[in-house]
């Protein structure tokens, strides 16, 4: 397959994010530190300093292989082409700048802090449940043991699959759709 020049080009420029997005952060975090160190011992804090790097990284991969596709499809040339080369990395940047514009960063988080600090008293689902615990999905709890699952869902089905992340339906589609028809065709 032929990469075209304007592929190659916006490649390029997103392979320059890189080190902002790994050096940028770093800078960030000693600018933050050499001011008030209690703000960055903060064991959240750091966690989301590391999925919002992990995040953005993921969103230069998903732009780069978006070249890829838009090559391989061979739009017609024209704004439909352009649409669909600056897709995924005007995405990002949308959702960024919304966030920072209407200042919502900090309550579209909330959840993770309640939940960190202030867990709910779990209740049982009955509802027949699978669940799928993937391979390069890593949490600094561990993976989660089946019998913790148990006593809060109706566990119908436990899949351990040798592949797949944090955005396991993207990496693996096929398996993750094969898994859930397997679960719906033994329910009926």
């Amino acid at each position: 397959m032929e990469i075209s020049r304007q592929s190659k080009m916006l490649c390029g420029i997103l392979l320059l994010t890189i080190p902002t997005i790994q050096y940028g952060g770093t800078y960030l975090l000693q600018l933050l530190t050499t001011h008030n160190r209690a703000y960055v011992d903060n064991p959240l804090r750091q966690g989301m300093f590391r999925a919002g790097h992990a995040h953005a990284g993921v969103l230069v991969i998903l732009s780069l292989i978006c070249q890829l596709l838009v090559d391989a499809a061979s739009p017609a040339p024209g704004w439909a082409l352009w649409t669909a080369r600056l897709g995924t990395p005007v995405a990002a940047v949308v959702t960024l700048t919304l966030y920072w514009v209407t200042r919502t960063i900090t309550s579209s988080m909330r959840d993770y802090w309640d939940n960190r600090w202030y867990p709910v008293d779990p209740t049982y689902v009955s509802t027949p449940t699978a669940f799928g615990v993937f391979a390069h999905q890593t949490v600094p709890e561990g993976e989660p043991p089946r019998s913790y699952m148990e006593r809060m869902y109706n566990i119908q089905r436990w899949t351990v699959f040798p592949r797949g992340g944090h955005f396991a339906p993207a990496e693996e589609p096929a398996t993750v759709a094969e898994d859930l028809t397997a679960f719906f065709h033994d329910l009926s």
